[in-house]
């Protein structure tokens, strides 16, 4: 649950300048329109002596003014008193509506509103408390109505403004260095100041630019903007002019006024937005968007009113981007509007066909686990297990070992790493395994452990993984081996639909080569599948195969003088794996004789020669559409560094796992990784291409493309951890595409803009009167040939859709190593085409308020609009 804060309120720390510096934090200065403040002390306290009164009067009448107070004096402080219990009675009452709306949103107030606080500030300022109380009850009425909505069930017109906050985010972010700058509280900002909030909005401009733009906001010249003054101020050096001026201004005609009407909206989204819908499905965007604060009404020249889009609303719409993959749910559920350059059909929920084996799909896979840093020493826990899951992982790794007292504990084995109990590992994955997805969570066992510690293992798995009925009976989610069910399987027994919600263990299964072992096996397995296993109807009946080969391999160790300790598997661990570990035998065998059920691990580098070679390519391609292949890192990745998934995607490789260690590792190939799993909605498991499952030739791709991406403008993009004091970066954008080999291209690069992180324009601009005074038009604009080293354009042909990646990387060019400032890695099947906001992640795969400005067009496919 995110943090919900009221409108007027401001976390700082708990420090008396701070404390200070809260109480003149207030919302009503989040949205440039709400009020036009006149050097007025932005307290808290003093806004509103008495602000909410009413409020109170309404909800706790005993807690009302007293009426024999006459005193002004009195009464001020007796509001003042009253104020704290206000606030906090809307802060419960929204954190009541978020709890059980699981929302993420903080309230903000309407221009309206604000308007109404500002004027009863001044009223009671002024002694005129008639007045001010009139203000209030008239603000009460307002706001009771937003709560009203809030709690509406057949109505989102409440949540939907109060979600309108996420809109303003610049303005609100330049509220905050307003009240943090004006150190003597007096409402104004001199010079200084001013130049101190530039620099740390990471924005070049200093000197006699910085004091000519100020003296041409400053209306009563005395070299102070007061807050107006200053919002007018920033407004125009951080216009988005590129959208206001080039996009607006060619869809929209300036005679009578410069709104941008419902028939020019409708042109640019079919135009250049790739929109489907006919007029009406534009008016109702409006409508939205005015519920959002984003929308005006103009008046035609027949006298009839409409809604419309000023220049800078349009910007706001075309930047806007939701926050979280919970906040893109919810505003798909709520019919939010947003221009986020991912298509929330393909990434807010479930699509493709989840009926069919898992060998079909890639799953989300994870590497050792239980470890927080490196492979080697560092601390194990079982909190990695919660981590991974929430970030989609759907098969999780465990190496279980003997413990001293009796009982499985987890670690990297011989070495440094801290050591955990295996149970307290399975309490995790039972709390958190199906939080983000509800399709199967798979556990990898790598088991060290002598037989009876394996029993303890099997016992603990059925208890852990049992739930309770209505009616107070019991089942396992844990699925027994599906080669000796009573029945013969279908697709629907391995497919990710029939598996939903349970739990499958991959490890050694015993066979018949065991004997009396493999007698108690079918026992324990007939005790939780609750039915009998009938022997005739077994399959996987070579599995004696696997068995010889575990013998062969113990009679070579001892003829080689390795001392190889032998490890007997245990019925009741057995008895609850559900996919089995089997050693590869090439492409043949394993088509011939492999089931949907079997694993074979391979390290990274066993992957590479199978890649290295076309037929090596192909043989491995072929056997993965019918068994399972899981790839791990290779023993160099002693700092829990990654390998690069792709090429063993490109194979049709089902678990490609991974070090999950992202705070630790920042592994740019563990982003690309999550990346790629926002398809499908965030379920973790992902269709392969119709050419990497049976019945289709490896060769057959169906959809080839012509990606062009063209880079326009970044905005807020933060400083590196590295940056030097004083320091502004300097900022270009790398751009990539990768995935099947025919579609892997060579990195593009833009060129570097110096000195502005707030609103660097990558494009070249030819120079003129006009450009030079802020004019753009698209004659001022420079158009390289796309490809260009330095240039915005950029092209790919793509051969398979499923498998593209387009990564757009920001750096911030340095003296020695440029400096990574963030990066958009997307599913090109997830793409929306047009002019979008790309939303951008951090080296921790943290989503940054910073984003990219970019048009993406793809010929010949459909894709999202």
């Amino acid at each position: 649950m995110g943090q919900v804060c009221c409108a007027g309120e401001t976390k700082h720390a708990g420090a008396a300048t701070e404390d200070k510096r809260q109480d003149r934090t207030f919302d009503v200065l989040c949205k440039q329109e709400y009020a036009m403040v006149e050097k007025t002390k932005l307290h808290l306290r003093n806004v509103v002596p008495g602000l909410l009164a009413f409020v109170i009067e309404e909800k706790f009448p005993e807690a009302g003014l007293d009426k024999t107070e006459t005193s002004d004096t009195d009464r001020i402080r007796r509001m003042q008193g009253l104020i704290t219990t206000t606030i906090n009675t809307i802060r419960h009452t929204v954190v009541a509506y978020s709890k059980a709306y699981s929302d993420w949103f903080t309230l903000s107030l309407t221009n309206k509103e604000a308007m109404m606080i500002m004027e009863a500030y001044v009223a009671t300022r002024n002694n005129r408390l008639d007045e001010s109380q009139d203000f209030i009850r008239q603000f009460v009425a307002q706001f009771r109505q937003t709560m009203k909505d809030l709690n509406r069930a057949d109505t989102s017109s409440g949540i939907k403004r109060a979600l309108a906050g996420v809109y303003w985010k610049e303005t609100a972010s330049l509220c905050n260095f307003f009240m943090l700058a004006d150190n003597d509280a007096g409402g104004d900002l001199d010079v200084a100041e001013i130049a101190n909030i530039v620099h740390k909005q990471n924005i070049g401009l200093e000197g006699p630019r910085l004091k000519h733009l100020i003296r041409k906001k400053d209306t009563d010249s005395d070299m102070r903007l007061d807050f107006s003054e200053y919002i007018s101020f920033f407004q125009e050096i951080t216009e988005k002019r590129f959208i206001q001026q080039v996009i607006f201004n060619d869809f929209v005609k300036k005679e009578p006024l410069s709104i941008m009407k419902p028939q020019e909206l409708h042109e640019f989204l079919v135009g250049s937005q790739d929109h489907v819908g006919d007029i009406g499905t534009t008016n109702a965007l409006l409508e939205e968007l005015k519920n959002l604060g984003m929308a005006v009404k103009y008046e035609a020249a027949d006298g009839t009113e409409h809604l419309g889009l000023s220049s800078r609303h349009f910007a706001q719409y075309l930047t806007s981007f939701p926050h979280s993959f919970e906040e893109e749910k919810s505003w798909t559920k709520r019919g939010i509007p947003h221009n986020s350059c991912y298509a929330s059909k393909y990434t807010t929920k479930v699509y493709q066909d989840m009926n069919r084996p898992l060998t079909d799909y890639y799953i989300a896979s994870s590497h050792n686990t239980y470890l927080d840093q490196g492979q080697l020493s560092g601390p194990s826990s079982a909190v990695a297990y919660q981590n991974a899951l929430m970030l989609g992982c759907r098969c999780v790794e465990i190496d279980c070992w003997d413990g001293d007292d009796g009982e499985p504990i987890v670690y990297h084995g011989h070495t440094l790493t801290t050591k955990i109990k295996f149970e307290e590992v399975l309490r995790a994955i039972d709390k958190y395994a199906f939080s983000r997805s509800t399709y199967p969570v798979i556990l990898s066992l790598e088991v060290h452990c002598s037989e009876s510690q394996q029993a303890k293992m099997g016992a603990m798995l059925k208890k852990t993984f049992r739930r309770k009925r209505a009616d107070g009976t019991t089942f396992s989610i844990l699925q027994p081996p599906i080669a000796y069910t009573d029945h013969k399987p279908t697709a629907a027994d391995f497919s990710p639909e029939g598996l939903k919600g349970q739990i499958l263990v991959k490890g050694k299964i015993l066979c018949r080569a065991y004997g009396d072992l493999f007698q108690e096996h079918l026992r324990l397995v007939r005790e939780l599948q609750g039915s009998d296993v009938r022997m005739d109807e077994m399959r996987g009946a070579d599995d004696t195969e696997d068995a010889e080969a575990d013998l062969a391999e113990e009679i070579m160790a001892k003829q080689s003088g390795e001392v190889k300790k032998k490890v007997s598997i245990s019925p009741e661990l057995s008895s609850c794996t559900w996919m089995k570990s089997v050693h590869y035998r090439g492409y043949e065998e394993t088509v011939e004789k492999g089931n949907h059920w079997d694993v074979s691990s391979f390290t990274e580098l066993a992957i590479d020669k199978h890649y290295a070679t076309k037929k090596g390519k192909e043989d491995f391609s072929n056997a993965n559409k019918r068994v399972f292949s899981r790839v791990y890192p290779s023993g160099k990745h002693v700092n829990s560094t990654n390998y690069h998934p792709q090429n063993a995607w490109n194979m049709g490789c089902q678990i490609v796992a991974l070090n999950y260690q992202i705070e630790y590792n920042e592994s740019p190939q563990l982003r690309y990784n999550l990346s790629k799993f926002f398809d499908n909605g965030h379920s973790g498991y992902l269709l392969k291409p119709a050419h990497l499952r049976p019945g289709r030739e490896l060769k057959d791709f169906d959809d080839r493309c012509t990606l062009t991406v063209e880079v326009i403008q970044a905005f807020r993009l933060p400083k590196p951890k590295s940056h030097s004091e004083g320091e502004r970066i300097d900022p270009y954008v790398i751009v990539s595409m990768n995935g099947v080999e025919a579609d892997k291209s060579p990195a593009f690069r833009t060129q570097t803009v110096q000195d502005n992180g707030w609103n660097p324009e990558f494009f070249q601009v030819y120079s003129s009167a006009e450009s030079s005074a802020g004019t753009l038009s698209k004659k001022h604009i420079k158009r390289s040939p796309a490809n260009t080293e330095g240039g915005t354009i950029f092209k790919f042909k793509v051969s398979c859709i499923e498998l593209a990646v387009l990564t757009l990387a920001v750096f911030d060019k340095d003296v020695r190593i440029d400096d990574f400032i963030g990066e958009a890695v997307i599913p090109v099947k997830c793409l929306r085409q047009g002019y979008r906001a790309v939303p951008l992640r951090n080296e921790v795969f943290v989503q940054l308020d910073a984003l990219l400005f970019c048009r993406f067009r793809l010929e010949h496919a459909e894709l999202s609009a």
